[in-house]
């Protein structure tokens, strides 16, 4: 799978990485969670990633991606809609929350 960042803005207002990429990929579409690795492994930065669309190109092998990585899990609950939260992580943060 390769990673091409189109766009990486840091926005200082919400402590945050904005990211628009393609990835390319010669398999069948790529998961969430490997999406939100391989993006955070290009970015070269580290924190809790968050895929907001991804869009797929009909008859290409690329995905384009729009995402945004956070500090840690504490900022994105404050920030994030829960619907996206349990898109990303599934049950994970909202276990944490209510331990």
């Amino acid at each position: 799978m390769e990673v091409i960042i189109l766009k990486k803005e840091f926005n200082k207002y919400l402590d945050r990485f904005e990211i628009v990429a393609k990835v390319k990929s010669d398999k069948e579409q790529p998961k969430l969670k490997e999406l939100r690795e391989a993006i955070l492994k290009a970015a070269k930065e580290e924190g809790e990633p968050i895929i907001l669309l991804q869009r797929y190109v009909y008859g290409g092998k690329y995905v384009k991606v729009l995402a945004r990585i956070y500090k840690n899990k504490d900022t994105i609950e404050k920030i994030e809609p829960e619907f996206v939260i349990k898109k990303n992580y599934g049950g994970e943060a909202t276990a944490e929350k209510t331990a």
